[in-house]
């Protein structure tokens, strides 16, 4: 099919969304998807404006973003990204709360509008260009101040060179961040166990 779920008005519960030709979930209003599977589509989610809560959900395997924020409005708990095939997390404004973003070909989160961030993980992105200056864990946008908070930004990389972080509109604090970063009580320890598998850091 051309989309997997589409609409303005949405309610997803306990589903699978995959192996579409386009978008899993495309919607243009108001939107709640929870304890879903969505996989193997172009994106995986794309919101393109009103607003939504996605909780509980696994994204992987799509072929571009695994979820395209276009709504300040979003909300998003509890939910891994992992294993897609372009951007993880563009995230225009929003807030996401305990979100592991992780093991995809691309940036690992586009963060802009204010978008705020708690208890997540964006570690072993690779961002499959050969840019050193954009980075490959997380790009900050030029609009608004991001906020990250208690978050592990970590083992991201760039085709050629490892830039974990880029843009300067953005706030840290009590974060693990790989190379450092100003703010406050961050830290530069590896809290990652090579071990685990993508979704297990958190």
């Amino acid at each position: 099919s051309t989309y997997g779920i589409s609409g303005s008005e949405l309610t997803i519960s306990n589903c699978v969304v995959e192996d579409n030709s386009s978008d899993g979930i495309y919607y243009t209003g108001n939107c709640d998807v929870e304890n879903s599977i969505i996989r193997n589509n172009r994106y995986g989610i794309y919101l393109y404006s009103g607003s939504g809560k996605i909780s509980g959900c696994t994204i992987s395997g799509n072929r571009s973003y695994g979820i395209y924020n276009g709504s300040s409005n979003t909300q998003v708990f509890n939910t891994s990204i992992i294993n897609n095939g372009g951007t993880g997390l563009y995230a225009y404004g929003g807030l996401y709360v305990n979100v592991n973003v992780a093991n995809n070909t691309g940036i690992g989160v586009y963060a802009s509008n204010g978008a705020q961030f708690t208890n997540c993980h964006i570690v072993k992105n690779l961002y499959n260009n050969n840019s050193s200056t954009t980075g490959a864990g997380v790009s900050n946008g030029n609009n608004g101040t991001n906020q990250f908070t208690n978050c592990v930004i970590w083992g991201n990389k760039t085709k050629n060179n490892r830039v974990n972080i880029s843009g300067t509109n953005a706030t840290y604090a009590y974060c693990a961040v790989e190379g450092g970063v100003d703010g406050t009580a961050n830290i530069t320890l590896d809290t990652l166990n090579s071990g685990d598998e993508p979704g297990a850091y958190y």
